[in-house]
């Protein structure tokens, strides 16, 4: 048995997570994040210290895959919109905790869905991992 769960997050040095949440209907809020600590390196001087984040997807069965796209795509007028602003980075995230290391599995992303996050600009960061916690 394995917990998979999607969601995804905003940040950038131009975007106010706040007024980004306030803007969305009640239904699709999620929350405002503060990270404890700021980590830079070569890739990122410095990154905002809140971030905007979804509410979490539970995927128990079907394809985790095909959910995140779903809910990614019911942000798609108003992630378009914050585009034009710069330094923004808009992050998917699929998150797989497994029990044991025969269940993992891959997971398969359609052209269609690629071209959808790459017309947005969203990273995706896939996370796999043996939990003993899921046991």
């Amino acid at each position: 048995m394995s917990e998979t769960y999607v969601y995804f997050w905003i940040d950038g040095n131009d975007f106010d997570p706040v007024l980004f949440n306030e803007s969305l209907i009640s239904e699709l809020q999620g929350e405002i994040c503060i990270r404890k600590e700021v980590p830079a390196n070569d890739l990122v001087k410095s990154r905002p210290k809140s971030f905007w984040k979804s509410k979490t997807v539970i995927v128990n069965e079907g394809f985790p895959e095909e959910k995140l796209i779903e809910l990614l795509k019911l942000y798609e007028k108003n992630m378009a919109a914050i585009l034009k602003q710069n330094e923004i980075c808009i992050m998917a995230e699929l998150v797989a905790k497994y029990v044991n290391n025969t269940e993992v599995g891959g997971y398969y992303f359609s052209p269609e869905a690629i071209s959808f996050m790459s017309k947005l600009k969203i990273g995706l960061d896939i996370d796999v991992y043996v939990d003993d916690d899921c046991r």
